[in-house]
């Protein structure tokens, strides 16, 4: 991403996804962001790409039938 954030190409492209995170996160009531390490993060991250994961698996299987 701070990668991204040193192109102006690049955060056109970030644009949408920074978008939709501001406006999920306003429909809550209180909401804040905080910046965690990679290495504290793992846990969630593998938590995520499971998630992910068993979701195209879902989408798959529905587009079969």
């Amino acid at each position: 991403m701070i990668k991204a954030l040193k192109t102006e190409s690049s955060l056109i492209g970030l644009y949408g996804i920074l978008a939709d995170i501001l406006s999920l996160a306003s429909s809550f009531e209180y909401f804040s962001f905080h910046w965690i390490s990679r290495m504290k993060n793992a846990e969630a991250d593998k938590l995520a790409k499971q998630v992910l994961s068993a979701e195209l698996v879902l989408m798959a299987t529905t587009t079969l039938v």
